[in-house]
């Protein structure tokens, strides 16, 4: 089989003993390069499982694998660019998000509860990615604190969930959750400003 990423086309036995080889390779040639791997496709089809278990099952019938990349940094401008987005459609809507749920969960508070759960683990990654960039933003070099403060923060917000405390869930995301990502926010919108490159944005 060849495999084709970046401007490298490397070659391997179609045997199961170098599924290993071939995984180290491909993740050792991403760190080198300093990028981010978006897709994998096999045979000219798109991957949607996991590559080491795919490998493992058709591994005799691989001719051609193609791993598709991007910058690390411009991955992460991504994320800052998304993350802000969502914070500048979220915050305006907390307010009124609490009151509907200090008058109880109903089918559509839950949905919009676990719709922000969701924004909350894309800033966590979005966070993650900031604090692990090899080429660091400059003008953010706070993501560690904050991704300590939002960590506790939603273990009180999942254990209230948990104990169906409505009052409690309301007060974690109006006065612990609303000030801290609005300082996020301000945050990441000044360092889109300062060092996210837009133009190379799709």
């Amino acid at each position: 089989m060849k495999i084709y990423m970046l401007d490298e086309v490397l070659q391997f036995a179609n045997e199961l003993n170098e599924i290993e080889t071939i995984i180290h390779k491909i993740n050792e040639l991403a760190k080198r390069s300093n990028v981010i791997i978006q897709h994998i496709t096999v045979n000219g089809e798109p991957l949607e499982e996991d590559f080491y278990g795919y490998l493992t099952e058709h591994m005799a019938q691989i001719e051609e694998i193609r791993v598709e990349t991007i910058a690390e940094r411009e991955h992460i401008d991504q994320l800052i660019v998304r993350s802000t987005e969502y914070l500048g459609r979220a915050l305006p809507e907390l307010d009124a998000f609490t009151n509907r749920i200090y008058q109880g969960f109903s089918d559509e508070v839950w949905s919009t509860f676990h719709s922000f759960i969701e924004g909350l683990e894309y800033i966590i990654i979005t966070l993650e990615s900031i604090r692990s960039a090899r080429s660091p933003y400059m003008s953010f070099s706070s993501s560690e604190v904050y991704l300590q403060q939002i960590h506790a923060s939603l273990q009180q917000l999942m254990e209230a969930s948990t104990d169906k405390d409505n009052s409690l869930i309301a007060d974690l995301i109006h006065y612990e959750f609303k000030p801290l990502l609005a300082d996020l926010h301000h945050e990441l919108g000044e360092t889109l400003d300062c060092e996210v490159k837009r133009d190379d944005l799709q």
